[in-house]
């Protein structure tokens, strides 16, 4: 069997859904971070340390990988596996895990970001893994490995793709996209020209979570797909803020008689339900009768649904966009409500709603999700391990 290397899935069950099929057909290796905590890892392959390797070419030659698959690629020990992997062969591509708002990111990413000349050469230097790698490669090699230092100490990854377009070392062998949609985000914000690249689409996973999601006229409960606005410090939100904003859509919902309970996002923090103690379904086990959100990308097959409504939020503390261009409510596919006042759950709006979403789904599905169906693993099987 081959030997793939997957980076990137911060031991979340969910990251690790589009391997299941890959576990009895190849030999994973997961690169784990000390800061990451479980050992959903285990579950699909073996697993592996950085600080195990001084270079990329000892970590790849030693577990002999034929294969890198990137979820995240901006990190240098990235770079450096791909330089290392570019010059023995060895294919990488890059999976994307859903949605990303590419330019909130960037704003957010640049204003970190300072520029001090006399820190580039300290922190290349204490980059070992990375610095190891540079003194054994090849010359071009090393060229791009040090401009790529120097670019990457003052920009983001998004904005890094300008400064290399058509670098054989930068861009990936391959991506792997959920849909046309994710693909042409990543495209168009990272600037990387479509002639250049080979895309390959798998669909959207059915996240085991969703398996036993019901709608039910008669339900009072709404179920909320949430997101870690306040903890990455996102579209100006705060844990006041998010407290706030619990508190008001609660009461909301209590003035019409509902229910309110959270889904919450593998990294959000937990603190702010248990304080306002707010009912929380991690498996959501129960029906209800529609489903709130911000742009989640576990939102994608829930809208997919003919028979759920689908409401989303616009209103973060630092304006988005206009509720109008959010993707899912432009598509026909949700109601958009810039403030919770605006809710509105009659049976009549619910009603209207769902025969105009019907009569979009097929297109929505098509250009969001590829297909809706549960091959998703199935076709990053055939892409992975096919020619190899």
């Amino acid at each position: 069997m081959v030997n793939i290397l997957v980076i990137g899935c911060d031991n979340r069950e969910d990251l690790l859904l589009p391997f299941k099929n890959l576990v009895t057909k190849s030999n994973l290796y997961f690169i784990k971070y000390n800061r990451e905590k479980g050992n959903n890892y285990t579950k699909y392959g073996v697993v592996i340390n950085w600080e195990e390797y001084k270079d990329a070419y000892s970590l790849l030659r030693k577990n002999n990988i034929i294969r890198v698959v990137f979820y995240s690629y901006e990190e240098l020990k990235h770079i450096a596996l791909r330089v290392a992997a570019k010059e023995l062969g060895i294919k990488c591509s890059h999976l994307d895990h859903g949605i990303r708002i590419y330019k909130e990111h960037l704003k957010l990413s640049t204003h970190k970001r300072k520029y001090i000349f006399f820190l580039i050469l300290p922190k290349f230097l204490l980059s070992r893994f990375y610095f190891c790698t540079f003194i054994k490669a090849k010359k071009e090699s090393k060229i791009f490995l040090w401009k790529y230092n120097i670019i990457r100490q003052t920009k983001d990854i998004i904005q890094i793709g300008s400064f290399f377009p058509d670098s054989e070392y930068f861009i990936l062998d391959q991506y792997i996209c959920y849909s046309p949609f994710v693909r042409d985000g990543l495209i168009k914000e990272l600037k990387v020209d479509p002639a250049k690249i080979q895309t390959k689409f798998i669909g959207f996973p059915k996240f085991n979570v969703l398996n036993n999601l019901q709608y039910s006229t008669q339900s009072r409960n709404i179920l909320f797909i949430d997101q870690p606005f306040h903890e990455h410090k996102l579209f100006g939100w705060t844990k006041h803020e998010k407290e706030k904003f619990w508190i008001d859509l609660r009461k909301k919902l209590s003035d019409k008689k509902f229910n309110l309970i959270v889904k919450p996002h593998p990294v959000s923090d937990k603190s702010v339900y248990k304080k306002l103690d707010i009912e929380i379904d991690n498996n959501i086990g129960k029906d209800f009768f529609a489903v709130m959100g911000f742009y989640s990308t576990l939102l994608l097959p829930l809208v997919a649904e003919a028979n759920i409504p689908v409401i989303c939020f616009n209103n973060h503390p630092e304006k988005l966009e206009e509720i109008q261009n959010h993707f899912l409510v432009k598509a026909k596919m949700a109601i958009g409500i810039d403030k919770i006042d605006d809710i509105d759950l009659s049976y009549s709006t619910i009603e209207s709603f769902l025969r105009t979403k019907q009569q979009n789904l097929n297109a929505f599905i098509e250009y969001f999700l590829y297909k809706k169906d549960e091959l998703f693993s199935k076709r990053l099987v055939d892409i992975l391990i096919a020619d190899e």
